[in-house]
C-alpha cells in the first residue's frame, strides 16, 4: 500500500511512486506542489487520492493510459489547468472521478460518457 496521507511530506512526487506495484496511493494533505509527474498512468493502482495540493499545470496525457482497474481518482482542489485527458473514458471499473475545484477548462472529452460505473462525478463549475 502506498499511503503517504496526512503527513508533513513536501515537495515534488518523486515520479518512481507511479511505477511501483501498489494498489492505493493516498498523498492527499500533505505540502506536495509543481506538476504532476508524466508516469502517473504507469501506475496499476485501483484508488489515487492526490487532493488538496498545490499541483499546477496539465493532467499528464499518461493519465488516460492508467490501468483500467482505477476505481477511484481524486485530484480535487489543486490548481491544474487545462483539459481532462480523452482518455478518461477507458476507465470501465472507474466509481470516483473528482476534479472539482481545479481550474480545468469547461471542455469535457466525449469519452466521459463511456463511464458506465461512475457513481460520483464531480467537474470543476
Amino acid at each position: 500500500m502506498g499511503k503517504f496521507g496526512l503527513n508533513s511530506f513536501y515537495g515534488d512526487i518523486p515520479g518512481g511512486l507511479f511505477n511501483k506495484r501498489v494498489d492505493t496511493i493516498f498523498l492527499n494533505n500533505n505540502q506536495f506542489e509543481g506538476e504532476l509527474p508524466q508516469n502517473l498512468g504507469n501506475s496499476p493502482a485501483s484508488v489515487i487520492n492526490l487532493a488538496n495540493k498545490k499541483f499546477s499545470e496539465n493532467i499528464p496525457v499518461s493519465f488516460g493510459l492508467a490501468s483500467s482497474k482505477l476505481k477511484e481518482i481524486l485530484l480535487l482542489n489543486n490548481q491544474l489547468t487545462g483539459c481532462i485527458p480523452e482518455g478518461v473514458g477507458m476507465f470501465s471499473e472507474m466509481q470516483v472521478f473528482d476534479v472539482s475545484r481545479d481550474a480545468l477548462i469547461d471542455h469535457l472529452p466525449d469519452t466521459i460518457s463511456c463511464l458506465s460505473d461512475i457513481e460520483v462525478l464531480n467537474l470543476p463549475p
